[in-house]
């Protein structure tokens, strides 16, 4: 599903950049797909491009999540603090919350 979307974004970049319908390239990569059970030509531009944009997207990808861990921690301590197990230490909640958003929190 995620590499869909990659593969999806690079190729609507690169009918952007070659100013033809995002449709038509898609259909002509099918066809090559189908025919060749390979999306794009070996040693084709398209190939090398995807390769550059595919490990860009991985690593974007990888900071996404690790983003996303960090605010699951934080909404984490934030019910803690609706369960009333911070109730003595707002203070103390307020650092863990801020050390959780920088990944420091344990």
């Amino acid at each position: 599903m995620i590499m869909d979307k990659c593969r999806e974004a690079f190729e609507r970049h690169q009918a952007k950049l070659l100013n033809i319908n995002y449709e038509d390239l898609k259909e002509q990569f099918d066809r090559h797909e189908k025919c060749f059970s390979k999306r794009y030509a070996a040693f084709s531009d398209f190939e090398k491009e995807f390769a550059i944009w595919e490990a860009c997207w991985q690593s974007r990808q990888a900071e996404v999540d690790e983003k996303d861990k960090r605010i699951e921690e934080a909404l984490k301590l934030i019910k803690a603090w609706s369960d009333q197990s911070y109730r003595d230490d707002a203070e103390q909640l307020i650092v863990d919350i801020e050390e959780a958003l920088r990944g420091e929190h344990e």
